[in-house]
């Protein structure tokens, strides 16, 4: 009897982690690729001043490509690259003219339709795969710490989600156990029968919930989820 029980609870547990790795294993895989937010090459004018042989000055107007002054680093920018496979990050040396604000201007490395990260959630790497987004407090918090400086309303932000996660995950917890105890006894020794499939059943409702409502900070994700040593030394290296 106690053999057939474990048999039955073993069971479960695979036929429950096999359907939620179906159902969540694209949703799992999206979690692990950094998230970036892009800006296109645009046209600005550039003023010029032009001085005639007889010594006269004209102020007038330049039109040339240009980028935010935050996606260049060292006279290297990442852009995103199309494939079948999907997107890709793709490092780029260019060369640069004059700046305008927080603009500055692209002479060379860059045609105009170069789609050229400004912001992403965590360090990026050459040829590393990405997922394409707006902008956000997570990508905000981690810019901000590129430049040496602090955001305290993003990272009030993330600190506030994940307070929520954990009233998430014990109000869920609370609820699953409840649950579990009244079918328990309002089935009786129907229980049973219904006892695998309510499993499942409730899992995968627990991880719909989870995906919707749980938020985690890009750079504490290690490129491999199940790596424990990555989350922890992420964690450390990028407190709250």
């Amino acid at each position: 009897m106690k053999t057939k029980k474990a048999a039955n609870g073993i069971l479960t547990v695979f036929l429950t982690v096999m359907i939620l790795f179906t159902l969540f294993g694209d949703a799992l895989y999206r979690l692990t690729l950094p998230k970036v937010v892009t800006e296109r090459l645009i046209r600005t004018a550039f003023p010029v001043t032009v001085t005639g042989m007889d010594g006269t000055t004209i102020k007038t107007q330049r039109i040339a490509y240009a980028i935010l002054q935050e996606a260049l680093n060292e006279n290297e920018v990442y852009v995103l690259k199309e494939t079948e496979e999907g997107t890709f990050l793709e490092k780029r040396q260019v060369k640069t003219g004059e700046i305008l604000d927080e603009w500055i201007e692209v002479t060379d490395g860059l045609s105009g339709k170069a789609n050229v990260v400004i912001g992403s959630d965590r360090e990026l790497k050459d040829g590393s795969p990405v997922i394409a987004t707006e902008w956000n407090e997570q990508i905000a918090v981690h810019m901000a710490r590129e430049r040496g400086e602090n955001n305290p309303e993003a990272s009030s932000y993330i600190r506030k989600g994940l307070q929520r996660n954990v009233v998430y995950l014990v109000l869920v917890t609370i609820a699953t156990v409840f649950f579990a105890l009244l079918c328990k006894k309002v089935m009786r020794k129907r229980w049973k029968l219904f006892y695998m499939p309510f499993i499942i059943l409730w899992c995968v409702l627990v991880c719909f919930f989870l995906k919707e409502h749980i938020l985690i900070p890009g750079e504490w994700i290690p490129d491999k989820l199940i790596d424990w040593n990555g989350w922890i030394e992420n964690r450390k290296m990028f407190p709250l």
